[in-house]
């Protein structure tokens, strides 16, 4: 999405983490803004909740994100940010240091945890959230990675991401659960698995309804993220697939594909089963 699509927004009129109906609900972005995001829930979430919610949803887009975020120019509301970016180098001679320059002219690059399967998936519990792997991509802009490093003298570069054990669980459950209250409403849910994670950061059993999907199924297409929803066959259990920075991957699917077991729907809600 860019800064001139359409905005879509949904009312809720309560918060969407604890029920509270008072007058300072504010708007939640279901797909955060720094990500382009385009769905809007209105009026969806509490002073107490929000700050739960942007604590660790401001620790990866701006910690682990923000140079990415800032290179490929996403949505910020800082206006007044320096436009230089920094990146740790080696040079030919062997030294390590930081190449400045605008963030238009530098290499920017990401690091993306992939995780075990959910354990509710395969009937086992995991009393933890367990990293199993990274993905990683650099974008440079206006040449190639190979011209890059010949031009600026480069032997190596110095990436490195470290990642809060389960802020990135939680937005991933985060963006899931906004999703569907926005195809489907506040009041679609049976039994909600996910509410209790994205409120404490300190409950076992993350790595029970939040992972890594072993078979893909969102096509590589343009956009910062991809959200779907869909059921498992084997026991009807709502579920989300999350797929992010899809367009970075042009030619091979190699990007995380993130799946959310976010509970069980009422039987009103439930449509047909997409894919599993």
């Amino acid at each position: 999405m860019t800064n001139t699509e359409k905005i879509t927004t949904r009312t809720i009129n309560k918060c969407i983490y604890c029920g509270s109906n008072g007058p300072e609900l504010t708007d939640e972005h279901v797909i955060p803004y720094a990500l382009n995001g385009q769905y809007i829930l209105k009026k969806a979430s509490c002073p107490q909740c929000q700050k739960i919610t942007s604590a660790f949803e401001s620790n990866i887009l701006k910690h682990n994100w923000g140079d990415f975020r800032k290179g490929v120019g996403f949505n910020t509301r800082n206006k007044r940010k320096k436009n230089e970016i920094g990146v740790q180098i080696k040079d030919k001679n062997g030294e390590e240091k930081t190449l400045f320059l605008p963030k238009e002219k530098q290499i920017v690059y990401i690091i993306l945890p992939e995780y075990e399967v959910p354990g509710y998936i395969l009937d086992k519990n995991n009393t933890g959230i367990k990293v199993v792997g990274t993905t990683h991509f650099s974008r440079c802009p206006n040449m190639s990675v190979k011209e890059f490093i010949e031009k600026y003298d480069i032997s190596e570069f110095i990436f490195s991401s470290t990642y809060s054990y389960s802020d990135l669980p939680r937005l991933l459950m985060k963006i899931a659960y906004g999703m569907a209250v926005f195809q489907y409403g506040y009041d679609c849910f049976e039994e909600n698995y996910v509410l209790p994670y994205i409120l404490d950061k300190d409950k076992p059993g993350l790595g029970d309804f939040v992972g890594t999907s072993k078979n893909k199924s969102i096509p590589v297409q343009p956009g910062p993220i991809v959200v779907k929803l869909g059921f498992l066959e084997k026991n009807g259990a709502f579920i989300s697939k999350i797929k992010l920075l899809p367009e970075e991957r042009k030619n091979e699917d190699t990007t995380p594909e993130y799946i959310v077991v976010l509970g069980l729907l009422k039987e009103e809600f439930l449509p047909k089963l997409e894919w599993n």
